[in-house]
């Protein structure tokens, strides 16, 4: 391996690389092992900060001085080895540093590359282009690939601009013959962007099927007339999708995919300011760097919080108590019940309005409906009768009150 550059190791999706021969700038030749750029025109050596990274340069098309055309592998996907004395955490981003033919990673400012692995064994870092910021200007670019068969068995579908149209048209009026095959066919950079998010509690076969949905919400908002690719279209709605999931399963709150990019940079910045400093960064810091306001990132950071069930124990063993003995309200079972005594009471002084004046009375007096409640015979001395006319009272008084609860009235 050289001392210096980029050397491609695999990509995520598990395919085989895409090399393309691509022109590029005679002035500034990229080297071997070079990331590159695109200008619109030419490739060129990449450089921090620049908007479109390519891919990693392999090697002239035929070696000869004159050639006006470079080999590069063009992947979205694609990952790179390259020489790095510093511990990185998989994840966190990295900046593009040094000359044509010498490049090597920096501390990140702009974020231009994305840490897929360490080499423990070795001291070198696995990183790939970062998706958000070059992934759409590089799709939308380089126009798809044609058919060609795999090298392992099977073959590797790649469809031609027209067949693609055609299967987008079918698929979109609701043949699901050509729905089947769009599928079959994008199915490999489905799974590629499913392993974004291996860091997250989300199976992956739940983000790759959720994956094939948003290609099928693309199909159906797609207009092959505007010149474009169908996948740097349909990407963004596989990815908002699993974007969508991994909030829904992970988060309290679902954020939306404005609101996941948000919550990226300020993930981003306090990385970067945690390495800088070498502590956690200020909200003031945090919003210097991300111009976001400091309410938005209070926000972001509030939702982003992972949710605990009430009877999850509190160190992760079952005898060592729960997240709910932290906050029982020892008075809250008592207001309970008190809450339905209450709603039960209401509900019997609105069927005693239903009887009448003497049975209404002996009722609130026997059982201290808003008074104290009263024995037969102390009610009888009032009305003048016995107990047990009070008795009787009573009981045809209650077999009204039933027959109203049941859903009649009674007079």
């Amino acid at each position: 391996m050289p001392n210096t550059g980029f050397t491609f190791r695999y990509c995520l999706s598990g395919e085989d690389p895409t090399v393309r021969p691509l022109p590029f700038d005679r002035a500034r030749v990229p080297a071997r092992g070079d990331i590159v750029s695109w200008d619109g025109r030419v490739v060129r050596p990449a450089r921090p900060g620049d908007e479109r990274f390519v891919g990693g340069a392999l090697e002239s098309w035929d070696g000869s001085d004159t050639c006006s055309r470079l080999e590069v592998i063009v992947d979205p996907d694609a990952v790179y080895a390259v020489r790095d004395p510093d511990r990185r955490d998989v994840g966190c981003y990295v900046d593009l540093a040094g000359e044509p033919g010498a490049q090597r990673v920096a501390d990140p400012v702009q974020g231009d590359l994305e840490v897929v692995a360490r080499r423990p064994s070795a001291p070198e870092t696995l990183v790939r282009i970062c998706e958000t910021k070059h992934y759409e200007t590089l799709t939308a670019r380089l126009e798809p690939p044609v058919r060609r068969e795999g090298s392992h068995g099977s073959p590797r579908v790649r469809l031609r601009p027209e067949v693609e149209n055609r299967l987008v048209m079918l698929a979109a009026a609701g043949d699901e013959r050509a729905s089947g095959r769009l599928v079959e066919a994008y199915l490999p950079a489905i799974s590629g962007v499913a392993r974004l998010y291996r860091q997250t509690s989300v199976e992956r076969a739940d983000l790759v099927q959720e994956g094939v949905v948003g290609l099928l919400r693309a199909v159906r908002r797609f207009d092959p007339g505007v010149g474009r690719p169908f996948w740097a279209y349909a990407g963004w709605w596989v990815r908002q999708a699993m974007q969508q999931l991994v909030s829904e399963l992970t988060r309290p709150t679902a954020l939306s995919d404005r609101a996941m990019r948000s919550l990226a940079s300020v993930k981003r910045a306090r990385q970067a300011l945690m390495q800088e400093h070498g502590r956690e960064p200020t909200l003031v810091e945090l919003v210097s760097t991300t111009n976001l306001s400091s309410e938005q990132i209070q926000d972001l950071v509030a939702v982003d919080s992972i949710p605990r069930g009430l009877e999850e124990p509190i160190d992760g063993e079952s005898g060592g108590g729960t997240w709910g003995d932290l906050i029982a309200d020892d008075r809250a079972e008592h207001e309970f019940h008190h809450v339905i005594d209450r709603i039960e009471m209401d509900r019997v002084r609105l069927l005693v309005d239903h009887l009448a004046e003497r049975e209404r009375e002996i009722l609130h007096d026997r059982y201290g409906l808003g008074r104290p409640a009263r024995t037969l015979q102390e009610i009888g001395n009032d009305l003048g009768v016995s107990a047990e006319r009070v008795r009787q009272i009573e009981a045809t008084a209650l077999t009204k009150l039933r027959d109203a609860a049941a859903g009649g009235t009674s007079g």
